[in-house]
C-alpha cells in the first residue's frame, strides 16, 4: 500500500490518499479528507485501471482526468 498526505489549494483542506494493488492491473483507491470536492472525487474514483491510464498519452484521454474533472464541478471541458 502507498499514502500520501495532501494540503492543497487557498482552503488548506486535508487529504490522504491510499492506494492498494488489487489484481496485477488494478489499484483500489480509497480517500480520507475535509474537502468537499474531493469527496465528489472519492465517490467517483475507487479503482483505477493501472495500464489503461499508462498508455493513454494526450490531456483528456484519461479515464482519471475525466472523472477529476466532472468532480470539480467548474463546468468547463477538458481539451479534445
Amino acid at each position: 500500500m502507498a499514502m500520501v498526505w495532501v494540503r492543497a489549494g487557498v482552503c488548506e483542506k486535508e487529504t490522504t490518499i491510499a492506494v492498494e494493488r488489487s489484481d496485477m492491473t488494478h489499484v483500489r483507491v480509497t480517500f480520507d479528507t475535509t474537502c468537499e470536492h474531493v469527496q465528489k472525487l472519492a465517490e467517483a474514483l475507487t479503482e483505477l485501471d493501472v495500464a489503461s491510464e499508462m498508455t493513454r498519452g494526450h490531456l483528456g484521454e484519461h479515464p482519471t482526468q475525466r472523472i477529476a474533472h466532472l468532480s470539480s464541478g467548474d463546468g468547463t471541458s477538458l481539451p479534445q
